[in-house]
């Protein structure tokens, strides 16, 4: 009897040692899927957290500060040769870039008085953000003008064309050409 129990002990306990091992196969894939679901809605989150982020920036990205144009003007002055420059005034900017100033709600316009030079500083002020696009176009539309003009002689303004500015930022519109364009771009750039 007692070999016999002994056999229903081991028995029992190798009948209890494979149902358990059963019993954690089991949970294992039950792990497993719980992982695969816990895994699929780890990676949905993220994608919904990027997206989110992705939409922010481009939002945030066409933004610009409302900042006068009396306050921009003084900024752009202080850098070295926009002094130097003449004011064409609302003639120039209607010749040079068809806006006409009763459709916008202000300017900033100097432009070198030698036909010869390519130094050009102007900054739009639409009324809307949506409006600034059509300037933003007539400003490229300038920009390849004079690329057009210069192209096949005059290798010095051409280089300099090649490093123009031209943006639009919210309702902001930004032509710069010349030596200081890429500090005018920053200098107007602090400020929106």
């Amino acid at each position: 009897m007692k070999l016999n129990t002994k056999r229903n002990i081991l028995s029992d306990f190798s009948g209890k040692l494979s149902g358990n091992l059963k019993k954690n196969k089991n949970q294992g894939t039950s792990i497993l899927s719980d992982f695969k679901l816990t895994g699929s809605l780890i990676i949905k989150s993220v994608m919904v957290i990027f997206l989110v982020v992705y939409l922010g920036r481009l939002y945030v990205s066409d933004y610009a500060a409302d900042v006068s144009m009396d306050k921009i003007s003084a900024a752009l002055e202080q850098v070295s040769g926009v002094t130097d420059l003449s004011e064409p005034g609302v003639s120039g900017l209607r010749r040079f870039y068809q806006i006409d100033e009763n459709d916008i709600d202000s300017y900033f316009f100097r432009k070198a008085a030698s036909p010869m030079s390519v130094d050009e500083v102007l900054v739009v002020k639409a009324n809307s953000s949506s409006e600034a696009g059509a300037y933003l176009e007539a400003a490229q539309a300038h920009l390849e003008s004079q690329k057009n003009i210069f192209e096949g002689y005059g290798t010095d303004q051409m280089a300099l064309l090649g490093e123009a500015s031209v943006e639009k930022r919210g309702a902001y519109v930004w032509y710069f050409c010349g030596e200081n364009a890429q500090e005018l771009r920053q200098a107007l750039l602090s400020m929106i």
